[in-house]
């Protein structure tokens, strides 16, 4: 699914220079289980700043999602960054919507499926992963992840970027993405997922993942957007209703729009994650993207 949001009109505004803050910590959940982190996220600042974060999934089955998740997201970093050198203006625009859809989603998947299979062939699945599996489920488990081993890296993947004029953002799978622009109005950049439904979600490593992305781009200026933050569920679930998570992303950008507040996201932002993965049980990871502050 794609579509196109926000003003296409010529007069554009130049904008600030985008920054960037992530951070991801580690769910008590996974801690009692003596388990990684299955989130990943990293981010790049310049010409195009970039976030991706990935959701490994938590199923046993999923026994390297934390590997899974990692290679997601160095693959949508390269993938977003490539795309945004090469449309950057609203005449790319009908060449951008082709790439989106028939380009982007089909690379996203098919390297990260060479990625994963090279991580397999130099570490195979070993003796106590498939005994940890059948303890933990049944050797049926054990037959759906040796007829299909992408199963046990399975992970989402998110990713917004911004370049001067143009800001693109896809996604497969749960979390979220919202922007904030400066009446603080709240809008996600993404259409929902009918899938999606309780814990069940789309991934990597199902046959028809291609088929399952969501993507959007529009056209921006700095006097119109305020913040791009894009949050695992772990983050969100740790919100009692909906409004609580909308009102958390316009603190942020409220703080994160002078110079004082930036400061005090940077030196309090783990403290803040730690206290949403108490709540949620889950990996809880962040990721801001904003223009630089004045002053």
């Amino acid at each position: 699914m794609t579509t196109i949001s926000g003003d296409h009109g010529t007069d554009m505004v130049p904008v600030r220079k985008w920054l960037i803050q992530t951070e991801s910590v580690i769910g008590p959940s996974h801690t009692i289980q003596s388990l990684p982190n299955q989130d990943a996220i990293f981010g790049i600042p310049g010409t195009n700043t970039v976030v991706a974060m990935a959701d490994g999934h938590g199923s046993p089955k999923c026994f390297r999602s934390s590997t899974g998740a990692q290679e997601a997201v160095g693959i949508a970093l390269q993938l977003m960054n490539e795309l945004l050198d090469q449309y950057r203006t609203e005449d790319d625009l009908r060449n951008l919507e082709n790439s989106l859809i028939r380009q982007l989603r089909q690379r996203m998947v098919s390297q990260w499926g060479e990625k994963i299979a090279h991580h397999l062939e130099q570490n195979p699945f070993t003796e106590q992963e498939w005994q940890s599996l059948v303890e933990q489920e049944n050797s049926a488990a054990r037959e759906s992840v040796e007829k299909n081993p992408r199963i046990a890296y399975g992970s989402t993947i998110l990713a917004a970027g911004v370049s001067e004029n143009i800001a693109v953002f896809f996604q497969l799978g749960d979390g979220d993405i919202l922007l904030v622009n400066n009446d603080n109005e709240i809008r996600r950049p993404l259409p929902s997922d009918p899938s999606l439904i309780g814990n069940l979600t789309t991934s990597l490593s199902t046959e028809n993942a291609t088929n399952c992305f969501r993507t959007s781009y529009r056209l921006h200026d700095a006097d119109r957007v305020k913040l791009i933050l894009l949050a695992t569920d772990g983050y969100s679930n740790s919100f009692r209703s909906d409004d609580g998570f909308l009102q958390a992303a316009r603190d942020f950008a409220a703080l994160v729009s002078t110079r004082e507040g930036e400061v005090e996201v940077q030196n309090s932002l783990k403290v803040w994650l730690q206290e949403s993965a108490e709540q949620s049980g889950d990996d809880v990871s962040v990721g801001l993207i904003y223009p630089a502050p004045e002053g």
